[in-house]
């Protein structure tokens, strides 16, 4: 382009490559403490999840904590989801002050298990953790009584070939 009268004299693109990616080219530009996944506040490095609330980072070790349960116990994907909400709104409610995150997500596992009809004892639940099955079901209780979500009676007949 011409720079006195604007004319352009040639109109091709200087790139050799089209298929350049550009978030590669992003990445190659950042400096490298935002590569290693921190970034700069203030003039110090400071890692992403350090700036977390504790409720952000309750929320995300239950979510990989809940992956490993509903696999271990071979539970459906909605059962996992709505077990993610129920733990989510009581975390959001503040019903976990004081008691183990981990029962909780028990409570809320068994108590989606339950909604769905899907016969598990809280024995079978809790098979496979160092839950205790007291603290486990007192958080399923307190779960029910503050959230007021409706449950299947499960017929006693499913729990036969066990």
């Amino acid at each position: 382009m011409c720079q006195a009268c604007g004319l352009v004299v040639e109109d091709s693109l200087f790139e050799q490559n089209p298929y350049v990616d550009e978030a590669k080219l992003r990445h190659a530009s950042l400096p490298a403490f935002q590569k290693a996944g921190g970034m700069k506040v203030d003039g110090a490095i400071v890692k992403h999840i350090w700036l977390l609330s504790t409720k952000e980072k309750n929320l995300k070790k239950a979510k990989a904590n809940l992956n490993t349960i509903v696999a271990t116990l071979s539970l459906p994907e909605y059962v996992k989801k709505d077990a993610y909400v129920i733990f989510k709104t009581a975390v959001d409610q503040e019903l976990n002050v004081g008691r183990s995150n981990l029962s909780m997500l028990y409570g809320a596992v068994y108590a989606s298990c339950l909604m769905h009809c899907i016969p598990k004892t809280p024995l079978e639940v809790i098979r496979y953790s160092e839950v205790s099955k007291k603290n486990m079901l007192r958080s399923y209780k307190l779960l029910k009584e503050n959230l007021g979500f409706k449950v299947c009676l499960v017929d006693p007949v499913d729990f036969i070939p066990r």
